[in-house]
C-alpha cells in the first residue's frame, strides 16, 4: 500500500474468488490505468470489480475499454463489499461498469461516494439495486461527482439516483456538477 503504478491492460479477462477484486487498488496507494484493446474484470462474490477503498485513488484512460463488474454488496468500479469508495478519475477510454446487488457501477457499495470526475471517455453505468449507477450506494449521498465530459449512459435499475444517491438516502451531502 501507499505509492503511485503505472499500469497498462491489452485484453485482460478474469474473474475473482469470492471476497476478492481482480484489480484491487489498496488505502493509500493510487493507480493510473492505461487501457488498450477489450478487457473484463469480474470481481468475485462479495468484491468489486476495480476496487478503489475509501483512502485510495485511481485514474483511468487510454483508447481501450474495460467491463467491471462487481459482485454481490459491491460497486463495478469503486467501493468493495459494504464499503464506500476512493477517488475515481476517467480521462478516456470506454468504461463499463456494473454495481452488484446493493452497489453502484461506478462509486460506493454499502458505502457513501468519495470524489469522481469524468473529464472524457465513453461510460456506461448500471446500478441493479438501491446504489446509484454513478454515486453512492443505498442509503449513502452521491459525495462529489464532477463530471466535465465525456459521452454518458447512467441506468439505476432501482429506486436510486442515475447520478447522486443511492436509494433511502437523506440526500443531504450531494454535490453533482455536470
Amino acid at each position: 500500500s501507499g505509492g503511485t503504478c503505472k499500469v497498462t491492460i491489452a485484453s485482460l479477462n478474469v474473474e475473482a474468488e469470492e471476497g476478492k477484486s481482480p484489480i484491487d487498488v489498496k488505502t493509500g496507494a493510487s493507480l493510473d490505468l492505461t487501457l488498450l484493446g477489450s478487457s473484463e474484470v469480474r470481481g468475485g462474490e462479495s468484491g468489486a470489480g476495480i476496487q478503489v477503498p475509501e483512502g485510495a485513488s485511481i485514474t483511468i484512460g487510454g483508447s481501450g475499454s474495460i467491463m467491471a463488474n462487481g459482485g454481490y454488496y459491491s460497486a463495478g468500479l469503486g467501493g468493495g463489499y459494504y464499503a464506500g469508495s476512493g477517488s475515481i478519475t476517467i480521462n478516456g477510454g470506454v468504461v463499463t461498469a456494473k454495481g452488484g446487488y446493493y452497489g453502484a457501477g461506478i462509486g460506493g457499495a454499502s458505502g457513501g461516494s468519495g470524489n469522481i470526475t469524468i473529464n472524457g471517455g465513453i461510460i456506461h453505468a448500471v446500478s441493479k439495486s438501491n446504489g446509484a449507477a454513478i454515486g453512492g450506494g443505498p442509503g449513502q449521498d452521491g459525495g462529489n461527482i464532477y463530471i466535465f465530459g465525456g459521452t454518458i449512459t447512467a441506468v439505476s435499475e432501482f429506486e436510486a439516483d442515475a447520478i447522486g444517491a443511492g436509494s433511502a438516502s437523506p440526500k443531504t451531502n450531494n454535490n453533482t456538477r455536470i
